[in-house]
């Protein structure tokens, strides 16, 4: 029998953010459209998460361009 557990909306925006970061991470410069075209998830969630991240200190935004900070590398 398998056994299935809910996932909560916690769980799901926990996620999101990590498959972001890992995708800004793993490139040298990427655009918001890249990562929601790439990770098929909608430019609200990619931008709520930019922003999470960029509070955090763990990305550089610039005008057209995000990428990991390089105390990160």
């Amino acid at each position: 029998m398998i056994s299935s557990q809910k996932i909560t909306t916690s769980e799901v925006r926990k996620y999101n953010k990590n498959r972001i970061f890992k995708l800004i991470y793993n490139s040298s410069a990427i655009s918001r459209q890249e990562i929601a075209d790439t990770l098929g998830l909608s430019l609200p969630t990619i931008n709520q998460n930019i922003k999470l991240l960029k509070d955090a200190g763990l990305i550089a935004v610039s005008y057209t361009h995000l990428r990991a900070h390089e105390t990160l590398r």
